[in-house]
Parts: C-alpha cells; sequence; structure tokens
C-alpha cells in the first residue's frame, strides 16, 4: 500500500470511530443516564490519539508541558508537581470515585467515603449534571494525596498543622 492509501484508512477508521461517539451523544442525550455517560467516554477514549510516531502518548504532549502558574494550593499550581507513585490504576478509579461522591453533598453518597461504604456502583446513583466537575477533579486529587500518604501536600499547609499541633508531655 502506498502512504496515501495508509493515510486514507486511518481517516476512514477514525471517522467511523467518530460517527460511533456521535450516535452514543444521541443515545445520551435522549434517555440519559449514567450508564450511557460511560460508553460514551470509553467511546471517546478509543479515538485513536497518538501522534505520528508516538505511540502510546497523548496528543497534547503540549498541554503536558504548560507551567504550573495557578494558585499554589491546586492541582494548577506547585501542588500539582507532584509526581503520583505507588498506586495502581485501580487506586486511580477508586479515588475518582470517591472524588465524585465527596463532590455529591448534600446527596446520602457523600457520607458513604467517609464510613468507607461506598462503591463504584454509587455513582449510579447521582445525577452528575448537578455536580461541580471542578471540585469532582479536586477531591480526587486529594483522595490521591492521602492514598499516597502526602496530604495536605501544600508546604504553607504543613507548616500550619506542625504549628498547630501540640507537642506531646514528657
Amino acid at each position: 500500500m502506498s502512504d496515501c492509501e495508509d493515510e486514507l484508512g486511518r481517516l476512514r477508521h477514525k471517522l467511523e470511530l467518530a460517527e460511533a461517539v456521535i450516535d452514543l451523544a444521541r443515545i445520551h442525550l435522549k434517555d440519559g443516564g449514567m450508564r450511557n455517560a460511560m460508553r460514551l467516554l470509553n467511546a471517546i477514549a478509543a479515538l485513536d490519539t497518538k501522534p505520528e510516531g508516538g505511540e502510546g502518548k497523548m496528543s497534547n504532549e503540549g498541554h503536558r508541558n504548560r507551567s504550573y502558574s495557578g494558585p499554589v494550593q491546586t492541582t494548577y499550581g506547585e501542588r500539582g508537581k507532584t509526581l503520583v507513585t505507588g498506586l495502581t490504576m485501580r487506586d486511580i478509579a477508586d479515588c475518582y470515585v470517591m472524588g465524585v461522591l465527596l463532590s455529591s453533598y448534600p446527596a446520602p453518597e457523600y457520607g458513604k467515603v467517609a464510613d468507607g461504604t461506598w462503591e463504584p456502583n454509587d455513582l449510579y446513583a447521582l445525577d452528575l449534571n448537578k455536580l461541580d466537575p471542578v471540585a469532582i477533579q479536586q477531591s480526587m486529587s486529594c483522595c490521591i494525596e492521602k492514598m499516597m500518604g502526602i496530604y495536605p501536600n501544600v508546604p504553607a499547609m504543613i507548616a500550619r498543622t506542625a504549628l498547630d499541633t501540640k507537642p506531646e508531655a514528657k
């Protein structure tokens, strides 16, 4: 095959994937529901995101290299420079679920994280359209830090916690 035929095949494949995503979006808009939203997200994730010669890399490399210029206590500031270590993909998925549940206050699912009775299926009880996506991301980041044992991961907060802690009597 020629290079043009290869490129045409790749473009046809991307078009088929995009059409599948559009079909799923129509289903989601028609009758809503978490399962349809998850199908849509999975279809989007299946899109080819590999740049030429970049096997397995996302196409947003330039976006990943932007500065950490946000407020220090946010994921987009100094706190966001921390590398995630010692966690499995399931741990990260659990942090996502807990982040969503923690962002659902005053829903009953909110309290399930604190008492340790949550499960991934609890997401289906929530109306995700009523949740703040930034709150989800912030809660998820805090859950990741807690699993890594580094929460709170902000130098000023750590120093303040140390100052507020009373030394043990000898």
